[in-house]
């Protein structure tokens, strides 16, 4: 099967091209088999008060243009522009093929695919930045994003405790160590592979 393929829940609400559409009472999933057809659900599109960081400023203006509410000419610039900004900021990462797939998804004016690949971005960005998560994300449980061909433990921090010990693997995706050599707190943010 050919397109984009979207899981809606019950009654569930979503957009397309801009018109409010809502589904039946149980769950289903609609194919989109046209380039020129614009879906948004409505359970991810982010409120414009959320929008106050790097990843959630690109994965809105593509949320704008899926909505209607702008012409992809004024939006394609805008995620261009923040999508190289994030390249910066996670090259050298094993976030950055997350980056890279957003970026070929706005070349290709894959909107929803780039809202797609952004998203577990924004659930990390919150706790590296340590802020709430966007609403779209609290169906989360905890911020995962499962990374390829990674270490069991990535570090993503510059300075680490000296004896630092690693989670076990059925510990949370995210835990905080809290302790430093002399007594100084510092805090430690380690990613653990997802397997299951």
């Amino acid at each position: 099967m050919s397109g984009l393929v979207i899981s809606l829940k019950a009654d569930e609400k979503f957009l397309v091209n801009g018109a409010l559409l809502i589904n039946g009472s149980k769950r289903s999933q609609i194919r989109v088999g046209s380039d020129d057809v614009n879906v948004l659900r409505l359970s991810d599109a982010l409120h414009p008060d959320e929008v106050k960081t790097p990843v959630r400023r690109v994965y809105y203006a593509a949320q704008i243009y899926l909505s209607g509410d702008a012409p992809e000419s004024d939006i394609k610039s805008e995620v261009q522009t923040g999508l190289t900004s994030l390249a910066h900021v996670f090259e050298q990462t094993p976030l950055m093929p997350q980056i890279r797939k957003a970026e070929k998804a706005a070349a290709a004016g894959r909107f929803y695919t780039l809202l797609c690949a952004l998203k577990p971005l924004m659930a990390l960005e919150a706790e590296l930045l340590q802020i709430a998560p966007p609403s779209i994300c609290a169906d989360d449980t905890a911020p995962r994003l499962i990374v390829p061909n990674a270490p069991a433990a990535l570090h993503v921090t510059q300075a680490r405790p000296k004896n630092h010990v690693v989670p076990p693997r059925n510990s949370r995706p995210f835990d905080r160590v809290e302790t430093a050599p002399q007594g100084h707190p510092r805090e430690t943010l380690t990613l653990i592979e997802n397997t299951a």
